[in-house]
């Protein structure tokens, strides 16, 4: 979670579920320490976390109902079972990594929060596979190139396109890529035109 302020508001947003929404200081401190405790945070902890920090009991009260009725719901089969599902798209963190660096990027300027990291063919291919395997025969599958700045790691982007239409050549796919566009070429933007 990366919590940043607009115009004296406070604002979270949660890479995990691509949630961005307002937050009061009571709710940030509650969304920490269920952040840093893996998301699963019991109530008792919650109360006596945020008494430590000042917080009265109303507040403390609203907050803990929210994480029990929380608790509830994922203890109930449909949030939880594992029920196998087809497949249409897959994203490729292909470049942990952006040559823009920005400050108030929700992945950390790019990085988030690691050292730069660059996508092995091996796990691009696995995961192209991996989709495949994952989908319905006449589904057209969606492939989008993801970072940092995925243009970083260009070269196994056009491996994994090459890759996927040459294992695959029965399949139907789509490419997109996520950039801040200063790394495209006119290979790129002619590659991914509608």
């Amino acid at each position: 979670m990366h919590f940043f302020s607009v115009s004296d508001r406070r604002y979270c947003f949660d890479e995990v579920t691509r949630n961005c929404f307002q937050v009061d200081q009571a709710s940030e401190d509650a969304l920490r320490i269920f952040e840093a405790s893996g998301r699963t945070v019991n109530s008792k902890l919650l109360t006596k976390s945020l008494a430590a920090k000042g917080y009265d009991q109303t507040t403390i009260a609203e907050l803990e109902d929210d994480i029990d009725e929380y608790q509830r719901l994922s203890e109930r089969t449909f949030l939880t079972k594992d029920t196998p599902r087809k497949l249409r798209s897959i994203e490729l963190h292909v470049s942990h990594a952006c040559n823009l660096g920005c400050s108030y990027c929700f992945a950390g300027k790019g990085d988030y929060g690691t050292s730069p990291l660059l996508m092995t063919d091996e796990i691009a291919f696995k995961a192209v596979d991996y989709l495949v395997a994952s989908s319905s025969e006449n589904e057209t599958l969606a492939i989008v190139f993801f970072g940092g700045e995925p243009m970083i790691n260009e070269p196994l982007i056009w491996k994994t396109v090459d890759y996927s239409k040459r294992i695959y050549p029965n399949r139907n796919f789509t490419y997109s890529i996520t950039t801040n566009g200063t790394l495209l070429n006119d290979t790129a933007v002619n590659s991914f035109k509608p």
